[in-house]
């Protein structure tokens, strides 16, 4: 079973905020269409750890056995791993500064 998504992000997660070890990737992404029902039109999706990625096909791969077709272009991030609380919650990646910011 695909979800298919749409302005999507892999986003490289680090041990800490100095991004000199890598700990895993995951996948962000608003949702276009999930075969299974699990999620709406619209809902956003950041999944577990991502263990393949085939750009030919534009899909992603979860370690629980997930499966995304990628739409459209998406972007490339890096985030320490207490970050990862955060766009779990439903925060962009591409917004996490921002929210952030707000809080210094």
């Amino acid at each position: 079973m695909i979800t298919e998504i749409k302005d999507w992000y892999i986003v490289d997660v680090y041990k800490d905020k100095l991004f000199e070890e890598r700990i895993g990737k995951v996948l962000w992404g608003i949702v276009i269409h999930d075969e299974q029902g699990r999620f709406k039109t619209g809902d956003y999706v950041c999944t577990s750890r991502l263990l393949k990625i085939s750009p030919e096909k534009r899909e992603a791969y979860t370690r629980t056995g997930s499966s995304y077709l990628l739409h459209g272009s998406g972007e490339r991030v890096g985030i320490a791993h207490d970050d990862l609380a955060i766009i779990s919650m439903g925060v962009s990646p591409s917004e996490l500064d921002c929210i952030k910011n707000g809080f210094d």
